[in-house]
């Protein structure tokens, strides 16, 4: 298949904004924190995040999720604390989050019973809700969350193979018993996302066989409470995708790990859908997007979106919505980097024109990061989410796992402006 690549300028400075912003650490140093998730409303944002407290208490992975939040769009944060999981033990990974119009805030946590939301009204931050368990079960993993007003879903993997949907009307106080959305064929999946398209509902993971993912498929509910239509394949991956140098996934530091889930994205604007995904390269990875404006039936060629950095490793991308269009944040490693120093990079997309720049002020060089392997072994050190929301108003808020310092920490950027620069055809 052939790619529409984007031939553009680096222009690092035109982000404007301030300066990163390192999630508070004081009376809390030495623990990892990494895999974030942002979300925001105006002002206000919250930002979620793996922790390595959570194998001082119990927990299974190693982690708890910890939670901060900000009310003066991203100059100050404070943090909130730790979520507690069954019998109040600190267990917990994999946070989501996504905010409602009028500004209320779900997170989502993946703990040892199952998967548990949060939610926090924008006039009383700082108040996190218990809603309770969303879905039960010891083998779930990866999920994903879409909300639309009183619409939510989650998307999860059970077991190593099948991909799931559980669905609420009520803003999330109730599920169904969830469908299974994926085909009866026996393969390894990971890496869902998931998003509302009018009354449609839309989900798109990776599988493949082993650690080796080979395709990205989607399934799609017409209408978003009733079945799902079985599920396709919307793209073949020429070459999978392998762990940049330094990045420890699962305590592997070699960068020899095929990480086969590397997350997909999906977004939805002006009725098209738009699919991020990873696909691997003889020099290391790349990031693509794929359009479709028939609702996944079909998709048009794919577009190399980290086409300035065709040397080395593009991965583990998130994508959001930005003036009607989509932008995607991804961490990039050159592949002579021998220390592991990866940027974290933003571009932005348009019918006919592309923008990339630097959101990170300097490179993270992982092979340096000690990480926890005591109290999360693992994890360790990097994870493998990044996370990016607009907040209504065309703001996006970046964040990332950073370790310039020596550990891993969590860092978050308010990016307001996002100039253009024309492709050549």
């Amino acid at each position: 298949m052939s790619l529409l690549v984007l031939a553009c300028l680096l222009v690092p400075d035109l982000v404007i904004g301030p300066s990163e912003v390192e999630i508070p650490t004081v009376g809390h140093e030495g623990y990892m924190r990494c895999e974030p998730s942002i979300g925001a409303s105006g002002k206000d944002v919250v930002v979620a995040w793996n922790d390595s407290i959570g194998g001082e208490h119990g927990s299974q992975s190693g982690t708890a999720v910890g939670w901060a939040y900000s009310s003066d769009a991203g100059l100050t944060y404070k943090v909130g604390g730790y979520l507690s999981g069954k019998g109040g033990k600190l267990d917990g990974a994999d946070s989501r989050i996504a905010t409602t119009g009028d500004g209320r805030f779900i997170l989502l946590v993946l703990s040892g019973e199952g998967i548990h939301l949060y939610d926090m009204s924008g006039k009383q931050m700082g108040t996190m809700n218990d809603l309770g368990l969303a879905v039960g079960g010891a083998d779930l993993d990866k999920p994903a969350l879409a909300v639309d007003g009183k619409r939510l879903a989650i998307a999860y993997t059970k077991g190593t193979g099948e991909i799931w949907v559980a669905r609420s009307a009520d803003g999330g106080r109730t599920f169904d018993q969830g469908v299974l959305v994926s085909e009866a064929v026996k393969k390894n999946r990971s890496g869902v996302s998931l998003v509302f398209d009018g009354p449609a509902l839309r989900a798109a993971w990776m599988e493949g066989a082993g650690n080796v993912a080979t395709e990205a498929s989607v399934a799609s509910a017409p209408k978003w409470d009733r079945p799902f239509e079985p599920a396709h394949a919307a793209y073949r991956l020429t070459v999978s995708p392998k762990a940049p140098n330094g990045q420890a996934m699962a305590g592997y530091r070699d960068g020899a790990y095929g990480l086969f889930h590397y997350d997909t994205g999906l977004n939805v604007t002006r009725g098209e859908v738009q699919l991020s995904l990873v696909e691997g390269t003889k020099l290391g990875s790349r990031v693509l997007v794929l359009r479709s404006k028939n609702g996944g039936k079909a998709w048009g060629k794919p577009i190399e979106v980290s086409a300035l950095f065709p040397s080395g490793s593009n991965s583990y991308a998130a994508v959001c919505p930005l003036k009607n269009e989509v932008t995607v944040l991804y961490y990039h490693q050159e592949a002579n980097a021998t220390d592991g120093s990866t940027d974290v990079i933003m571009t932005s997309l348009s019918q006919d024109a592309s923008f990339s720049a630097t959101v990170s002020s300097q490179p993270t060089p992982w092979k340096n990061v000690l990480g926890d392997a005591k109290r999360a072994p693992i994890q360790r050190v990097f994870g493998d989410y990044i996370s990016v929301a607009n907040n209504g108003k065309d703001e996006l808020y970046a964040a990332w796992t950073d370790g310039r310092a020596g550990g891993s920490t969590i860092m978050v950027r308010h990016l307001t402006a996002f100039p253009t620069v024309r492709r050549y055809r």
